[in-house]
């Protein structure tokens, strides 16, 4: 039993050792296929705007999009087709900037064309 914790506490610390944060160059696609056209609705939470697909809303990074809020705000609160990536990434960081002790991590949506 006592060389069981022994292993896996070694690997834990291994684990959390390789473990790597990202920058903003390194943001992850997550889709296969990229871009995929996407339906989803557009809605509003703290003034920031999201795409809210079946299975999660994602924040939309206008900075990496092709489209700007104010081409949204027409779809706000109804259901729109896009074609879109999706990103695990920074939220607040666009390509060119530093990351911040302050910035959100997780996936994240970039809209490329609206489909409708």
């Amino acid at each position: 039993m006592k060389k069981l914790i022994i292993i896996l506490s070694i690997v834990s610390l291994y684990a959390c050792a390789m473990k790597k944060e990202l920058t903003p160059t390194q943001n992850k696609r997550v889709d296969t296929e990229n871009p995929l056209q996407k339906t989803g609705e557009i809605v509003e939470k703290n003034s920031e705007l999201y795409f809210r697909a079946s299975v999660q809303d994602y924040y939309i990074k206008f900075c990496e999009s092709s489209i700007t809020k104010e081409d949204l705000k027409p779809y706000i609160n109804k259901v729109i087709n896009v074609e879109a990536e999706i990103i695990k990434g920074y939220f607040d960081t666009c390509p060119s900037e530093q990351v911040s002790n302050e910035n959100r991590e997780g996936y994240y949506i970039v809209i490329n064309k609206i489909l409708n």
